[in-house]
């Protein structure tokens, strides 16, 4: 399985061989961010940010994957559930 998290590596991912399962969620793109806010904190918020939405993400997908199966719900992108397509 292969989870991409920006758009440029969505569209750019290769094709792999066999059953490969390759999972698009998208997260704001935190140089965006940081060109919306002054100061060298902000600004590393902004990377923090979304470095912790991916984390998060990531954990949840692992534990519905490993442990309860498909998951209900959706958070914009594709959910590892099967309610994308």
């Amino acid at each position: 399985m292969v989870v991409t998290v920006c758009g440029h590596a969505h569209e750019s991912c290769p094709v792999f061989p066999g059953s490969t399962r390759v999972v698009h969620v998208g997260f704001p793109d935190p140089p965006k961010l940081a060109e919306e806010v002054e100061g060298e904190e902000e600004k590393l918020n902004c990377y923090r940010r979304v470095r912790d939405e991916i984390k998060d993400y990531i954990e949840r997908f692992l534990e519905g994957l490993i442990f309860e199966g498909p998951s209900d719900s959706c958070s914009g992108g594709c959910c590892g559930g099967g309610c994308c397509g």
